[in-house]
């Protein structure tokens, strides 16, 4: 993680791998953390009346180290606009207290994979009963992106090996309580409810923001891409804008993406977000590369590329000619019609874009 990130992780991290200390350390942790947390939620909910965000590191910092970690604070209302989150900088967010529930992966972006963040959000019955914690938890919840998990899987496995061989007097109670302990630091949310307010850190930029719509988008990804936020399908294509924009890589404002005559949400029938067996490709407009458009397409004679015809070819109409598989554009393989999916659709050993063109030629009624 970042070298600035907050304390508390760090000491988390240290009470994970270090079981045989941290039971001597639980008891001043748990009042520090519990001292830090209130400290940042007083904050959250105080600062627009009571100062700035410099004013919290002066709190909660060392006076060697006031000036030199960044906050910033991410309102309910930048999170129903979209926002973005800074990389190596403390964040709090608050979410709106009217929103619907919303996964990570919506309200971050789905770079978990390939980005190291964590957070943690707080709990709003901090300190109202024992029982609703466990003995060596911490109130509120933590969240990782993947990666982060699998730094942290892979340096506990390292941590594993290294104490390989059993002190002596390590009894099974003892180690049911380091158990417990290594459990402080894990994966622990993933779907977030209105009005919680949650701390983050990242180590590169992330889109944040709320999905009014449930496209599986978020407000700031909403406004990256220019899609409607309250229209689930910017432009009814029959496919969410999520599954245009993370799946299909089509555009969620096109809905014909590669030209071809074929919707997007035809092309992809069962409108899953992913090019399943027999469907054609919506951001390719051959999708067998036989020469011939999945569907109905009229193409500029004069400047065409990537299509070839017969030199002696003659368009329909002047600089222009027109070319099909599914000429009817229903997504089916109809009678006098080439499948789009097959380069010799009847098997004869000829083509289907030799037969188009020939066709052409000599100009019969039907050709296909």
């Amino acid at each position: 993680m970042a070298a600035n990130a907050i304390l508390c992780y760090h000491i988390l991290m240290f009470l994970k791998w270090n079981p045989s200390r941290a039971q001597h350390l639980t008891g001043w942790m748990t009042l520090t953390l519990g001292i830090m947390f209130l400290a940042l939620m007083g904050y959250g909910f105080l600062q627009s009346e009571s100062g700035t965000e410099e004013q919290l590191a002066a709190r909660l910092l060392p006076a060697h180290m006031r000036g030199q970690v960044e906050w910033k604070t991410i309102s309910e209302e930048d999170m129903e606009r979209g926002a973005t989150v800074p990389a190596h900088v403390n964040v709090i967010f608050h979410l709106p207290i009217d929103m619907e529930r919303i996964t990570r992966k919506v309200l971050l972006g789905p770079s978990g994979k390939t980005v190291r963040y964590w957070g943690y959000c707080f709990p709003e019955d901090i300190g109202i009963g024992e029982d609703t914690h466990a003995k060596w938890g911490l109130p509120g919840k933590i969240f990782l992106s993947e990666m982060e998990q699998t730094k942290v899987q892979e340096r506990l496995q390292e941590e594993e090996r290294a104490r390989f061989t059993t002190p002596r007097g390590f009894t099974e109670e003892t180690f049911e309580e380091a158990r417990s302990i290594r459990g402080i630091i894990r994966h622990e949310k993933e779907v977030f409810e209105a009005g919680e307010t949650c701390y983050l850190m990242t180590e590169e930029v992330l889109p944040i923001g709320v999905d009014n719509d449930k496209d599986g988008v978020n407000s700031r990804v909403e406004t990256e891409h220019k899609t409607l936020p309250y229209d689930a399908d910017s432009d009814d294509d029959g496919i969410l804008d999520g599954l245009e924009i993370y799946g299909l890589k089509t555009s969620p404002l096109m809905r014909d993406t590669d030209g071809d005559g074929i919707i997007d949400g035809v092309e992809d029938a069962n409108q899953n977000g992913r090019v399943d067996s027999g469907e054609t490709n919506p951001v390719l407009r051959d999708s067998d590369r036989d020469g011939l458009c999945d569907g109905y397409c009229v193409v500029d004679y004069s400047t065409r590329t990537g299509y070839s015809a017969p030199q002696d070819f003659v368009p329909q109409k002047q600089n222009k000619y027109v070319y099909w598989e599914d000429k009817n554009l229903n997504g089916k393989l109809d009678e006098k019609e080439t499948d789009p999916l097959s380069v010799d659709t009847d098997g004869d050993g000829v083509l289907d874009d030799q037969e188009f063109y020939r066709c052409y030629i000599t100009k019969e009624d039907n050709c296909s």
